[in-house]
């Protein structure tokens, strides 16, 4: 008995630039994997994000080519398992779906709140974005900071003074700034209106996560730092942060983002989830996993709403709700559309 594994690259172009402080995205990457048993097609999903990850477009199509030149799916998994703490963003792609074989993520109905995002830096446009955002239903917005004082401290005191009750915001400033700067910055901050500021430093600057908490008055969140258990349990031993953010593709597979979501919040860590670069059937997979783990937070697995042409039809969004539905299509010919390249193997079950 055998089964047949595809993979996509893929490149998807959105409606208008994503800008973050390292990098302008102005299309998803995508890697798209289809596992093909006879209890039907199972599908995954990953998306390059260079400057965020050290994995780049070519080296996981490489380690996906790597991984795939086998003769069995317990071969793949072998491989997996080594791979993916060096390479989570192409594990996900393939370990998603033979999880979901596997019986993992089962396809049903849920609602999730999503976060908005607000990104230009002129007032006029920052106070039409927040209202074409709060008419869309979304309650919590995220803003994107540069590193800039300059820029910056003004925008942000003027988000705060058009906010409507009800309403906050997320600061994410993407690794932009340094110590100093960052303690201004958080000076002018009102707890009332922000809940939160999002990875103000470089990964590796954990004296000065500790340094900044110290200074300031809204809790302090970390991203692109956190990718394994070790690097959850240097937060919790440094006191350094109250939120951390997980992906999916941050931690290579299914089950090992549940353990590690559940590590943090047994650990009195708060997590907010979900990615912002990725398409419909990431999205779909992380709406799942949201739910089945209970979270609190509003989610950020909104990627999908910067597309300006989807690849499948199983997520709808209306009053700031992300709705899966319960049960989810795959159109090849869709995904196809957007395919730079592709590979099918045949592979024996062990």
């Amino acid at each position: 008995m055998s089964v047949e594994l595809t993979i996509f690259k893929c490149q998807i172009p959105l409606a208008k630039p994503y800008h973050l402080a390292f990098t302008k995205v102005t299309q998803f990457d995508s890697f798209f994997c289809r596992l093909t048993t006879n209890d039907g097609d199972f599908w995954g999903e990953t998306t390059a994000l260079p400057g965020y990850s050290w994995e780049t477009p070519q080296s996981i199509w490489n380690n996906i080519s790597h991984w795939t030149q086998v003769n069995s799916l317990n071969d793949i998994k072998s491989a997996l398992h080594i791979g993916a703490y060096e390479n989570p963003f192409a594990a996900t792609c393939i370990s998603t779906a033979i999880e979901k074989s596997d019986g993992a993520l089962i396809p049903k109905a849920v609602k999730i709140p999503l976060v908005g995002i607000i990104s230009s830096a002129d007032n006029a446009e920052i106070e039409q974005q927040l209202s074409s955002q709060i008419d869309s239903g979304f309650t919590t917005i995220k803003v994107k900071v540069q590193g800039n004082l300059a820029v910056d401290m003004p925008k942000l005191e003027f988000i705060q003074s058009i906010l409507p009750a009800g309403v906050n915001i997320r600061i994410d400033a993407n690794q932009s700034y340094v110590l100093n700067d960052a303690i201004e910055l958080v000076s002018i901050l009102n707890s009332d209106k922000v809940e939160l500021f999002e990875q103000p430093f470089q990964p590796n600057q954990w004296n000065e996560m500790v340094e900044l908490k110290k200074e300031c008055p809204v809790p302090l969140m970390l991203d692109e730092s956190i990718w394994t258990e070790e690097h959850i349990l240097k937060t919790i031993e440094l006191d350094c942060a109250e939120y951390v953010k997980l992906k999916l593709f941050k931690h290579g597979s299914v089950n090992e983002t549940k353990r590690l979501i559940n590590l943090s919040q047994n650990s009195d860590l708060k997590v907010v989830f979900g990615n912002g670069v990725q398409s419909n059937i990431g999205c779909y997979d992380e709406a799942i996993l949201f739910s089945e783990l209970n979270l609190s937070t509003v989610g950020e697995l909104n990627g999908y709403l910067k597309q300006s042409a989807i690849v499948n039809n199983n997520l709808k969004f209306e009053s700031g709700i992300l709705s899966t539905i319960e049960n989810p299509t795959y159109s090849e010919s869709q995904i196809k559309e957007f395919t730079l390249d592709s590979k099918t193997v045949e592979l024996k079950l062990s």
